[in-house]
């Protein structure tokens, strides 16, 4: 048919089975070449990597719940009075430390006895009393330590 009358012929029958057999079969060799292939080809895979991509991106990640969570410290104001507090009483506790060790040698050396048990009880409960009342002034203040 020459294009004339097949423009005619399609005009007046567009539901001919001749021109939709034929109309197929041109569409399907339309389809079907190598470079189609190719491009669906690559397409797929494109979209196989969005979609892993999107599926890695909701599912939780196991390696941030192993690691510690770090917390904030947030550090608070502490008066100076009761700093100050704090302060003498471990300087004190080390005073007392210092001089109970410092004078065993000097009455070892002239001849009185000392008894080392003693002398660390009064030292430890010293020292004891002195963190207690630290700790006492930390809970006064608000300050953990532990």
């Amino acid at each position: 048919m020459n294009s004339f009358t097949k423009f005619f012929h399609e005009l007046m029958n567009p539901h001919c089975p001749d021109c939709l057999r034929e109309h197929s079969e041109r569409y399907e060799e339309r389809n079907h070449c190598r470079t189609c292939d190719a491009l669906e080809m690559q397409l797929s895979i494109a979209n196989q990597r969005i979609t892993s991509l999107l599926n890695k991106e909701v599912e939780p990640r196991v390696t941030e719940d192993t690691e510690p969570k770090r917390q904030v410290i947030q550090t608070r104001h502490v008066p100076w009075h009761v700093k100050r507090q704090m302060l003498e009483n471990e300087s004190r506790a080390k005073a007392i430390a210092n001089a109970r060790s410092a004078k065993p040698d000097v009455k070892s050396e002239q001849g009185l006895e000392i008894d080392n048990d003693k002398i660390n009880a009064v030292v430890n409960t010293e020292v004891n009393n002195a963190s207690d009342n630290i700790k006492d002034l930390e809970e006064a203040v608000g300050i953990s330590t532990h």
